[in-house]
């Protein structure tokens, strides 16, 4: 499916949107697409001119790394003799 991107700016956030959805709308709920963000205007701008020239929106988002806490598993005592 093609998709064409509309940039909307820099946001309260401090990070600038763009808006990628279908070339051809339909009416659906779907229609409204995804929000991309980025740290600066030239970024933003820039992702815009590719996905519109292409008609394909390859963002990759950064993976979280979700680090969990180091549970207290108990102590090793040595038993007294």
């Amino acid at each position: 499916m093609k998709v064409k991107a509309v940039y909307f700016g820099l946001q309260d956030n401090g990070e600038y949107y763009v808006n990628v959805r279908g070339a051809k709308r339909t009416g659906n709920i779907g229609d409204a697409g995804m929000i991309r963000r980025f740290a600066t205007e030239k970024e933003a701008k820039d992702y815009v001119k590719a996905v519109n020239a292409t008609g394909v929106d390859v963002f990759e988002m950064k993976e979280v790394q979700h680090t969990l806490p180091v549970r207290h598993t108990g102590d090793n005592f040595v038993k007294s003799a």
